[in-house]
């Protein structure tokens, strides 16, 4: 199995929605979209870490 390098702006948009989901369910924000769909912004981010190294050029 290949894998290639995420880019640098895809590993850090991905690694922005984990952290959006990984502050939501820790902490209090207060900022219900956030709150609300805390699993499903931690999820967007680590399928997005997984197809940048899966396909080529993302």
């Amino acid at each position: 199995m290949r894998t290639n390098a995420p880019r640098s702006l895809t590993w850090l948009v991905s690694l922005v929605l984990l952290l959006i989901g990984l502050a939501a369910v820790l902490f209090d924000t207060g900022i219900g979209i956030f709150e609300k769909y805390a699993y499903w912004w931690s999820f967007a981010g680590g399928a997005l870490c997984i197809l940048a190294c899966k396909i080529r050029g993302l």
